[in-house]
């Protein structure tokens, strides 16, 4: 075989195999991706609040995605704040064996259906909250409140400070721990040292919820003292 027929039969295999890696690359079945619907899988697989209790709309109109090829993936990640609730934004990137091919910024904005404690009837002012004053309520917010009490546990046994009517928000601010020791009461001292316990009865001189620390004039020694309100009417001294 001549030399140029050589060449001539090289340079056609160049040129075929050129021809067909275009084809190659592109090979597979176009496919429609649908960036609402991905993006609100998204938010309710790495949300903290139930499915049933996430609401999305998107304000601006979201473009097609057709994308042709064998080996289609797509990454979502988020921006700015952690929490996904209110104004967020997304980007959807895809890749075609591993290597980025296009890029959707997605703007969304989410609601979260929140549960709160409202009065089931009229408290007055310095009730102590029973059961079946409060009941649960829900709404729709994109900014969650500090304020807002959900788990009925925080409330009962625990004073209002102000009385309110029916179906009304009980906030964090409305309640206060109850007076367990009033000022001027007559209270059960228990010195504890660890090992032995002594009884004594004293006189409050400030009033105290659980837990606080007040003053306390011993009777016996009339010395006053500080002790902790340990229940009604009664305050504990520890000695170390």
């Amino acid at each position: 075989m001549k030399k140029g027929n050589i060449f001539l039969i090289a340079w056609l295999g160049v040129a075929i195999l050129a021809l067909s890696w275009p084809a190659a690359a592109s090979a597979g079945k176009v496919r429609l991706y649908n960036l609402p619907e991905m993006i609100t899988q998204y938010v309710k697989d790495h949300s903290s609040w139930a499915a049933e209790d996430i609401r999305i709309q998107f304000p601006a109109k979201m473009p097609e995605v057709n994308l042709k090829g064998e080996n289609i993936s797509y990454e979502i990640s988020r921006s700015g704040k952690e929490t996904m609730i209110g104004n967020c934004h997304f980007i959807v990137r895809f890749l075609d064996g591993g290597i980025q091919v296009s890029k959707y910024p997605v703007r969304a904005d989410i609601e979260i259906r929140e549960h709160y404690l409202a009065s089931a009837r009229v408290i007055k002012r310095n009730s102590i909250i029973e059961p079946n004053d409060v009941q649960v309520m829900k709404r729709w917010v994109r900014n969650l409140s500090l304020k807002s009490i959900a788990d009925a546990d925080e409330i009962v046994g625990k004073r209002l400070v102000s009385g309110i009517g029916p179906d009304r928000e009980i906030k964090r601010s409305m309640i206060k721990e109850p007076v367990l020791v009033k000022k001027g009461e007559v209270v059960r001292i228990v010195l504890d040292d660890g090992q032995m316990s002594l009884i004594a009865t004293g006189v409050a001189e400030e009033e105290g919820v659980e837990r606080q620390r007040i003053r306390v004039k011993n009777l016996s020694s009339q010395k006053v003292i500080l002790a902790k309100v340990v229940g009604e009417g009664f305050v504990r001294v520890e000695l170390f």
